[in-house]
């Protein structure tokens, strides 16, 4: 068994044993083809339907739906890459702009396999009682990069945000995300205006707007991990320098900032979501107010590249079946190619699979 398959195997019993669906031992096949032998049983979650699997695997072997005791086969749809979605404001708008953390995640994530998907896959064809012929076709299942899909809506609030929320993530979608991050509050933050208009939610409205999106996130699929991103500090000179002549007065302090940063932290806990504290984490910088943004209020390279550390933190240290980090997950098509560029010595290629252009960031 290679490396890769123990990973995959191993998920799949632990998921099994958890939810009751039998013992936890998978029935290897006793052919030549070292695939897998179905455990039938129907006590398998109907969740790990909504997991993405890859297209031309189960356009040969069908996705299983249940009804009662008995498993239909249908076609199943939707992009064979898993997704990882950034939903907010401003700081996610311009994620991809000057170096930005949504852009390096989306690099670092490009041709990374997927490990979910090949659990899923296989789950799925238990529930069936198919048998898998060949590993070949559950590796095919991990030749799967994640794509970072961008969702950010400049000047947005919270209270926007939950109007529009079912129909940026619908519960009926074929397939779910595997990974949401979060950001609201440095909008909501703001001064309110003596005219009612403007950003500016009150506090306790914020907590509760940003509750609703994480419960409603959470309901999207038992497999969707969510992280609420915390209002990050602002640079109040360098906002007047650059912005007052577009905004006016101010509108915004580093201190309220750091008020709801600080509630987005504590209603994280109550709903069981990952949170970062970006107001804490910008600031152990000595030189943040120097050089992490682009006008006072919006994220430099150096802004992002904090971002990028925190949010790479959690996804090492979550308890999560499987691992989103990217480091634990092998590289889309790795394999050792003639093709490649040759090494110095002439003998071999290099695996240029594994590049790395982000190297100047120590991620660990």
């Amino acid at each position: 068994m290679g490396s890769w398959w123990d990973d995959v195997t191993g998920v799949v019993e632990r998921l099994m044993k958890k939810d009751g669906c039998c013992d936890g031992a998978l029935v290897r096949s006793r052919g030549e083809a070292p695939g897998l032998t179905a455990v039938k049983s129907t006590k398998l979650p109907l969740r790990f339907l909504l997991i993405d699997s890859h297209a031309p695997l189960t356009s040969r072997y069908g996705a299983v739906t249940q009804s009662g005791n008995k498993a239909e086969e249908r076609e199943m749809v939707g992009p064979p890459r898993p997704q990882f979605v950034l939903f907010g404001s401003s700081i996610v708008q311009f994620s991809y702009s000057n170096q930005g953390w949504g852009a390096i995640l989306a690099d670092l994530y490009a041709r990374k396999a997927k490990l979910v998907a090949a659990v899923a896959l296989i789950l799925t064809l238990h529930l069936a009682n198919i048998t898998i012929p060949d590993k070949g076709h559950i590796r095919a299942a991990m030749t799967q990069g994640a794509d970072v899909v961008l969702r950010g809506y400049s000047g947005w609030n919270s209270r926007r945000a939950l109007q529009v929320l079912d129909q940026v993530f619908p519960k009926d979608a074929a397939v779910q995300p595997s990974l949401v991050i979060v950001y609201f509050g440095g909008n909501d933050s703001m001064h309110p205006h003596p005219s009612g208009l403007g950003p500016h939610v009150p506090l306790p409205e914020y907590v509760e707007n940003m509750k609703k999106i994480a419960v409603h996130l959470k309901s999207l699929s038992e497999q969707t991990r969510v992280i609420f991103l915390s209002a990050p500090p602002i640079n109040e000179a360098q906002i007047r320098e650059t912005l007052s002549g577009r905004l006016g007065t101010l509108g915004r302090t580093n201190e309220c900032c750091g008020i709801y940063s600080e509630a987005c932290l504590e209603l994280c806990k109550e709903v069981g979501v990952k949170a970062i504290d970006l107001w804490t984490a910008i600031q152990q910088r000595d030189d943040w107010l120097n050089v992490c943004f682009t006008d006072g209020i919006h994220l430099s390279s150096e802004g992002s590249k904090v971002v990028v550390k925190e949010i790479l933190k959690v996804l090492e240290e979550a308890e999560w079946e499987p691992s989103l980090h990217w480091k634990s997950l092998p590289s889309e098509f790795d394999d050792d190619s003639p093709y490649n560029p040759g090494s110095p010595v002439g003998k071999t290629t290099l695996k240029v699979a594994d590049i790395n252009l982000h190297r100047e960031i120590e991620w660990n």
